[in-house]
């Protein structure tokens, strides 16, 4: 028998308990992972966002750079 060994990360291991006892359609699959990625879209939006405001970026100065560059 070939026995494989995966490490879990602490948060894969709740999502794993969380889902574990609960039949799940593959349509539900997808919805969990679209709302997943729709958090780390916004949460990467936020960071930019914070980026641009310490930066002092603005629409109009990235157009700046893109026009300097190209």
């Amino acid at each position: 028998m070939n026995i494989q060994r995966h490490n879990l990360t602490q948060p894969q291991i709740e999502f794993v308990k969380f889902l574990g006892n609960r039949n799940i359609s593959d349509q539900e699959i997808g919805d969990i992972k679209r709302l997943i990625s729709h958090y780390y879209i916004i949460k990467a939006d936020l960071l930019m966002d914070n980026i641009w405001q310490e930066k002092g970026l603005s629409e109009q100065k990235i157009i700046e750079i893109l026009n300097a560059v190209l």
